[in-house]
């Protein structure tokens, strides 16, 4: 493994030297499997004036990902060891979804494919249904995913509770129960994230977790391997994993551009749950305030107030990082 080392003015003494050593030691045991001279580590480290903290931030370059993990401590030892803890997190996460674990456990239950072949229904009906959910089946995990995420950045759910594609199976077989003859596909689409909704929902009472407090930071990085499923990696190293592209963002760029998803993410999590997802649902879903309203079963003009108060709401935060809300 490559290792490199900024400092940046900081002064790095003996024991912040023995736990660097000590932990790329670990890292290098935990990838093992990997070529040495493909793996690239980065240790950023700085001293931040104002709050009199330090910082450690680390940026592992594999062939196929590139991982990142940052902390803050009262001195530079702990900020380290801390920073190298959570990038241990996430190495194992991959290390876990190349092995195709994911795929695994969930080959343990069935999915709502095999679910609704067991079902007797019309075959013409039962072919529409499905070819409809495939063509839209992206939309709706993206629609389930950020449900699930903003719970956790509220503190109603841990990672780990709920698993996207379980919230999907349930919600696709759900809606196909309540499918009578008729195939409509605008009532069945607003059906679907209505009960998307209602799943999320019941998920979060039956955890009734306490809410986690605003100051304390949940990692973007832990929605388990839910945050890898729209990557694919073959077994084999292909040559374009491997040598970098040269119109690619830098490192740097990539961990800003996180940085703010994550910002932006954050501050709309403290919307309230019916905001949030009028909002997702007009300006990302492309439904009308109308077809919201059938969905959260409330009036129109409700819809339509709260997702401007949503708008202002937003505005007004994201200015306080110097970011400016464009819908």
């Amino acid at each position: 493994m490559r290792l490199e080392v900024r400092k940046n003015g900081v002064t790095v003494d003996h024991q912040a030297e023995k736990a660097i050593h000590r932990k790329t030691e670990k890292l290098n045991t935990l990838l093992e499997k990997f070529q040495p001279d493909m793996v690239h580590l980065r240790i950023d480290l700085e001293h931040l004036n104002k709050k009199n903290r330090y910082n450690a931030r680390l940026i592992l370059e594999l062939p196929q990902k590139t991982l990142r993990a940052e902390k803050q401590g009262e001195n530079l030892t702990k900020a380290i060891n801390e920073s190298f803890n959570s990038l241990f997190r996430e190495v194992n996460k991959f290390k876990s979804f190349l092995r195709h674990e994911p795929e695994y456990k969930r080959k343990l239950r069935p999915n709502h494919k095999e679910m609704l072949l067991a079902t007797q229904t019309p075959e013409e009906l039962h072919e529409l249904y499905l070819d409809f959910v495939e063509k839209n089946f992206g939309r709706f995990y993206n629609f389930a995913f950020r449900e699930i995420r903003n719970r956790i950045y509220q503190g109603a759910l841990k990672p780990g509770d709920v698993q996207v594609r379980d919230v999907l199976d349930e919600a696709v077989v759900k809606v196909w129960d309540e499918v009578s003859g008729k195939f409509d596909e605008g009532q069945i689409r607003k059906r679907i994230y209505r009960k998307i909704v209602d799943i999320v929902d019941r998920r979060v009472r039956e955890r009734k977790l306490f809410a986690v407090p605003l100051e304390r930071k949940v990692s973007v990085h832990d929605l388990d391997t839910e945050l890898y499923e729209f990557y694919q990696p073959d077994d084999v190293v292909r040559l374009e994993d491997v040598i970098p592209d040269p119109t690619a963002p830098e490192p740097e760029e990539w961990y800003e551009e996180e940085k703010i998803e994550e910002t932006v993410d954050r501050v709309i999590s403290l919307l309230p749950n019916r905001w949030r997802q009028a909002l997702n649902l007009i300006e990302l879903e492309g439904f009308s305030p109308e077809e919201v309203a059938m969905i959260q079963e409330v009036p129109v003009e409700t819809v339509k107030e709260e997702v401007e108060l949503a708008k202002r709401f937003l505005r007004e935060k994201l200015q306080d990082f110097g970011l400016q809300w464009t819908l």
